[in-house]
């Protein structure tokens, strides 16, 4: 991955459904391909001042699911309560479709 420019570096996760019958955006990222991101990200990060990440796969919401995740894993850190109670209403909400 080349990098040109040190100011802003911004990443779309926007899904990989393969299906003929639903739209890209209709997928939800696991959590080892989270990992596998937040890696590569993590090492932009370090050499950008400005890093943003957007998930894009909101296909029945499930871009606040990764979201949520993925901010926890890049930051290395637990999310805030709120954050937390978001996850998990987000979760229950899309158990049936995650």
């Amino acid at each position: 991955m080349d990098v040109n420019c040190n100011s802003l570096a911004v990443f779309r996760l926007c899904g990989r459904n393969t299906s003929s019958y639903d739209p890209a955006c209709n997928y939800s990222y696991s959590e080892k391909e989270l990992v596998t991101q937040a890696e590569k990200i993590k090492k932009v990060k370090d050499m950008i001042d400005n890093t943003y990440v957007y998930f894009s796969n909101s296909y029945g919401g499930k871009a606040v699911v990764n979201a949520l995740q993925f901010k926890e894993m890049i930051n290395n850190a637990p999310l805030l309560e709120n954050e937390k109670i978001v996850l998990n209403i987000a979760r229950k909400y899309l158990s049936n479709s995650l």
